[in-house]
C-alpha cells in the first residue's frame, strides 16, 4: 500500500499523458462505477454525520503514507502494527452506521404500506402537544418516515389504538408506567407506546436539553422519522428531523412543518432509499466531484506500476480450416509461428497461450499444388487490448495433395 501511494509523488505531465493514452473504455467504466460506490458511502456518511470521523481516518492514512515516503521507520512500523487493530476499532465505532448502511441497501425496491395522517389528526396532535407543554408534561412522539425504525427501537407495547387527545394524555401521565418512553404514531393510530429510542451522542445541540431530546435526536440521526418532544422542565415543544433539533414557536409553525413532511413523504412512488439517493445528486455536486477524483486516483495508483508497455513472445501452432474432404495438407513449413504481442502486463492476463493458433482458411485454395501464404493479424484471435507486433516467420509454405496419396504432417489440422 505504502509503495503504491508513494508512487503518486513521482507523477509528472509525462506520466499523466501515458496514463491517458492507455485509458480504455473498460477503465472509464471502472472509474465511474467505483466513483458511484464512493459517492454512496460519502452520501450515507453525511446523513449519519460521520464525515468528521472519516476525515480523521484519511488523515491517519496520510500520515502512514508520508511516514513511508520520508522513511520514518519508527512511525511507519508502529502504524503498520496497529493497522489490523485499527480496522476492528473502526468497525466498533461505526457499527450503527454499518448496520444502517446495509439495511438501506437491503430495503431498496421495497415500499412501506402507509397512510398519511389526516388533517383532523394533525390538528388534534398539535393541540395536545401544546396543551402538555403548558402543563409541563413531558412527551415523545415518533412519526415514522419512509425508512423503517424497527432496527433502532426497543421495548414498548403494541396498542393499535385510534389517536386521540385523552389517549396521549393518559400514556404520558407521570403516574403511567410507560410515560418515559416514546409513542409511535402511524396510520392515524398509536401503534406502540413506552418505546425506547437510541440516544444521540451529539453535544452541541443538546447541551441545554435532557434525555427525551437526546432520544429524539438519536432516532432522527439514524432514520428519516420526525420526532416531536415536549420538555417537562421548560414547557416547550421541539422537533427532531434529519439530524437537527428545532424549537417550535407556535401551533401554526408545527402544523406547516407536519403538512410539508407528510407531503414529501407521500408524493414519491419509489422506494425510500432510491428517493433520498436520487435527490442527493443535485444537492451534493461537491461529493460527486470528490468521488470522481478519489476513484481516478485509486485507478492511477493501481495502474501506475503497470503503465510500461511490454512485449511477450508466444508459440502458435498452424491450423488449417475448410479443406476439401478429398484433399490433404502436407509439407508444412514451419509447423509453428512465433507471435510477438505488446501491451500492459494486466492485458496479457486475458490471453490464453494454449488457445493461441495461427488459422489458415483453405476455402479458396481448392487446387492441388504448392502454396505460400503471408500471415497477418487476421490469422490469429487475441484480446483487443493487445497489439500484434510481428509473426515470425511471416509466410507459411505448404502443399495440397489428393487425400488417397498422402498423409497429414504433424502440426497440421484439417476441417471438413
Amino acid at each position: 500500500m505504502g509503495a503504491s501511494l508513494v508512487s503518486l509523488f513521482h507523477f509528472n505531465p509525462a506520466t499523466l499523458k501515458l496514463l491517458i493514452s492507455n485509458l480504455q473504455l473498460t477503465d472509464i467504466f471502472d472509474i465511474l462505477f467505483t466513483a458511484f460506490l464512493i459517492y454512496i458511502v460519502l452520501w450515507f456518511l453525511k446523513r449519519t454525520r460521520s464525515l468528521p470521523a472519516i476525515l480523521g481516518v484519511f488523515i491517519l492514512l496520510l500520515i502512514y503514507s508520508v511516514s513511508y515516503w520520508l522513511n520514518l521507520s519508527l512511525t511507519y512500523k508502529i502504524l503498520q502494527t496497529l493497522i489490523g487493530a485499527f480496522i476492528v476499532i473502526l468497525v466498533v465505532i461505526f457499527q450503527d452506521e454499518i448496520k444502517r448502511f446495509f439495511y438501506l441497501i437491503g430495503s431498496v425496491g421495497f415500499k412501506k404500506q402507509m397512510a398519511p395522517l389526516s388533517p383532523q389528526t394533525i390538528d388534534e396532535l398539535v393541540e395536545t402537544l401544546f396543551m402538555m407543554a403548558e402543563r409541563h408534561t413531558g412527551a415523545l412522539i415518533v412519526i415514522p418516515g419512509r425508512e423503517s425504525i424497527k432496527p433502532y427501537i426497543t421495548g414498548g407495547f403494541h396498542a393499535d389504538a385510534e389517536f386521540s387527545n385523552p389517549l396521549i394524555l393518559s400514556l404520558f401521565d407521570p403516574h403511567s408506567p410507560g410515560h418515559d418512553g416514546a409513542v409511535i404514531l402511524e396510520n392515524n393510530k398509536v401503534e406502540k407506546f413506552a418505546v425506547y429510542l437510541p440516544l444521540s451522542k451529539e453535544n452541541t445541540q443538546l447541551k441545554n436539553y435532557g434525555t427525551r431530546h437526546r432520544a429524539a435526536l438519536g432516532l432522527a440521526e439514524r432514520t428519516d422519522a420526525l420526532v416531536l418532544v415536549v420538555s417537562e422542565e421548560k414547557g416547550i415543544v421541539s422537533l427532531a428531523h434529519d439530524g437537527n433539533l428545532k424549537t417550535i414557536k407556535d401551533k401554526e409553525e408545527l402544523i406547516n412543518i407536519l403538512r410539508q413532511f407528510l407531503h414529501n413523504l407521500f408524493r414519491e412512488k419509489t422506494s425510500p432509499s432510491i428517493v433520498a439517493f436520487l435527490r442527493s445528486f443535485k444537492a451534493n455536486i461537491i461529493f460527486i466531484i470528490l468521488a470522481l477524483i478519489i476513484s481516478a486516483t485509486i485507478w492511477a495508483i493501481i495502474s501506475y506500476p503497470n503503465l510500461g508497455i511490454i512485449q511477450k513472445n508466444f508459440i502458435a501452432p498452424i491450423e488449417f480450416t475448410n479443406i476439401k474432404s478429398d484433399m490433404a495438407v502436407e509439407e508444412v513449413k514451419p509447423l509453428e509461428v512465433i507471435a510477438t504481442f505488446s501491451g500492459r502486463s494486466q492485458d496479457f492476463k486475458l490471453l490464453d497461450p494454449g488457445q493461441l493458433k495461427v488459422t489458415i482458411d483453405l476455402t479458396e485454395m481448392n487446387k492441388i499444388g504448392k502454396y505460400a501464404v503471408s500471415l497477418n493479424k487476421n490469422n490469429l484471435k487475441y484480446p483487443s487490448s493487445l497489439s500484434l507486433v510481428s509473426l515470425e516467420p511471416a509466410k507459411i509454405q505448404f502443399k495440397i495433395s489428393p487425400q488417397a496419396n498422402s498423409s497429414l504432417n504433424v502440426g497440421t489440422t484439417t476441417t471438413k
